[in-house]
């Protein structure tokens, strides 16, 4: 009977360790947030909603759009085996793919065309052709998390809190519903050439009023008027550059929060640095504390190295809070509403913050010019402008058109309105591009110049380091001293090891502002969202 009781728990137990929580166990529910599509060489972003069903090995997901605008897309996809070393996925062509674990939460295909992540929180599938374009991503948040807002604080990345700028900040969500109201105005526009009815069509056709009948015309058979293409074609252009800025306003939310994440990861870095020191310089005060007791010195030398000790620890309780402030605005502008939920940022290795060559500006102008939204949303407002011109010519046909655009006299001045219209959005567009080669050179220059102090920096570490131990030696020596001279080197150490770090993390910025500007790195899939 023992021994059934002891092969009953033995059982029970190796059931209880084969159920063991799966970091995808908890994927099971209602998920929304937005599809990235490519079709047709056009980026469309929708709004979603997503139901999934694990059990236990397997997931089906479902997917709907949920836009107005949109004619109601789904997908279906089905992954298998998740709990394995490999797992499967379908829905994707005709045959299942394979997918390897990355960790316990992602999977991706040996090509990388296929990649997937699940948690309680967040889903994330996104597929890629063969040459790394993206075809299909869906980006969800659990229906039970509010956007991360009701979650602890937490550590993320540099990559977490640029990614999460990019699709949820607070400014990203606004633009992205400017951008749906211009695709909706842009519909109606299209569909009000079709026959419609209004109240002001109605009733002079019920009391066949001749002259109403006329001013109907726009609502019965708008088809007719000119004007009323042009109109749609200007709102289309428009539509177009609010995609623009959609995009725009992504890459510059998660520029901003890169160069608020490398800010606080440089003083971070430097806060540390100002604490060693501070033990170091502390650790030469008693020392020479100790030998004013015996005599060595007179007494009181060491309370200039006491005065430079109460300076520093000024300079770390400041920028202690000026760090926690600091937090406090990259987590609203990461799109949380909480601003402590930012526990932490992941350091960066030795490796990332090394500067690298240095960058010429030769060529990266025409890459600028060829991958600048700001510059696809003026050529598109300069098309929808060029089509409000094309309308001033036809306002006189429209009953319900701009009385300042008659048939008579002033039809030459009013259309001329529009060519100055034109010509302003064409010196904007040369505005631009002035302002655009402005920045590129002021971005270069930086990046050179950090690169450039970054190799003095180096080299004035080791001087300053050796520079101190050689005064602490020939102290220790009973070697003859002036104190100002140890009180200098001390704080040109100090002022070296920070230099050090600036001009490190100086060059990132740089080069952040460079991928920002120049759509590349990890800006460039940003491109494929409009």
């Amino acid at each position: 009977m023992n021994t059934l009781n002891l092969s009953t728990f033995i059982l029970l137990l190796s059931a209880s360790l084969s159920a063991e929580a799966h970091p995808l166990d908890s994927i099971d529910g209602n998920y929304h947030g937005f599809a990235t599509l490519n079709a047709d060489q056009k980026i469309v972003e929708l709004k979603v909603q997503a139901t999934t069903l694990w059990n236990g090995s397997d997931v089906q997901i479902s997917i709907k759009s949920t836009d107005q605008n949109d004619s109601q897309q789904s997908w279906q996809y089905s992954l298998s085996e998740l709990r394995r070393n490999t797992a499967s996925i379908s829905g994707i062509g005709t045959n299942s793919v394979q997918l390897n674990p990355e960790d316990s939460t992602c999977f991706a295909s040996d090509d990388s065309t296929i990649r997937f992540c699940g948690s309680e929180t967040s889903l994330l599938l996104a597929i890629y052709d063969s040459s790394g374009k993206m075809l299909t991503r869906f980006d969800l948040s659990s229906d039970n998390v509010k956007a991360d807002l009701t979650d602890a604080p937490k550590v993320y990345s540099l990559s977490e809190l640029r990614t999460r700028a990019m699709n949820h900040s607070f400014e990203t969500q606004v633009e992205f519903e400017h951008t749906v109201q211009a695709r909706l105005t842009s519909k109606a526009a299209r569909l009000n050439l079709l026959p419609h009815l209004s109240i002001n069509s109605v009733i002079p056709l019920a009391v066949a009023d001749m002259s109403g009948t006329l001013d109907a015309v726009g609502d019965i058979a708008p088809f007719l008027l000119p004007n009323r293409w042009l109109m749609a074609k200007e709102n289309g252009q428009r539509s177009k550059a609010e995609d623009d800025t959609l995009v725009i306003v992504k890459s510059d939310s998660g520029f901003l929060v890169e160069n608020l994440t490398l800010s606080i990861l440089r003083d971070q870095e430097i806060l540390q640095k100002l604490k060693a020191s501070l033990i170091q310089i502390t650790a030469i005060r008693d020392e020479l504390a100790f030998r004013e007791k015996l005599g060595q010195f007179q007494p009181g030398v060491h309370d200039d190295v006491t005065s430079l000790i109460m300076d520093l620890q000024k300079t770390v309780d400041a920028l202690s809070e000026g760090i926690q402030e600091q937090f406090a605005s990259l987590a609203q502008a990461a799109g949380f509403a909480d601003s402590a939920s930012i526990a932490g940022i992941t350091p960066l290795t030795p490796a990332e913050i090394t500067p690298v060559a240095p960058i010429h500006e030769e060529g990266n102008q025409a890459v600028v010019f060829d991958r600048s939204y700001e510059l696809k949303q003026l050529d598109h407002l300069i098309l929808a402008t060029k089509a409000s011109k094309g309308e001033r010519w036809f306002q006189w046909m429209d009953p319900a058109g701009d009385p300042n655009g008659g048939f008579g006299f002033a039809l030459p001045t009013y259309i001329n309105i529009g060519s100055s219209q034109i010509r302003e959005m064409q010196v904007r567009r040369e505005q631009m591009e002035a302002l655009l080669t402005q920045k590129l050179h002021t971005i270069v220059n930086e990046a050179n110049l950090s690169n450039d102090l970054y190799g003095v920096d180096v080299q004035g570490v080791v001087i300053q380091k050796n520079r101190v131990n050689r005064m602490l030696t020939n102290i220790r020596m009973g070697a003859a001293f002036a104190l100002s001279d140890l009180i200098s080197a001390l704080q040109d150490q100090v002022k070296n090891d920070l230099d050090l770090t600036s001009s490190q993390y100086s060059f990132l910025i740089s080069l952040a502002a460079l991928n920002r500007l120049e759509m590349t790195g990890p800006y460039s899939a940003n491109t494929q969202l409009q």
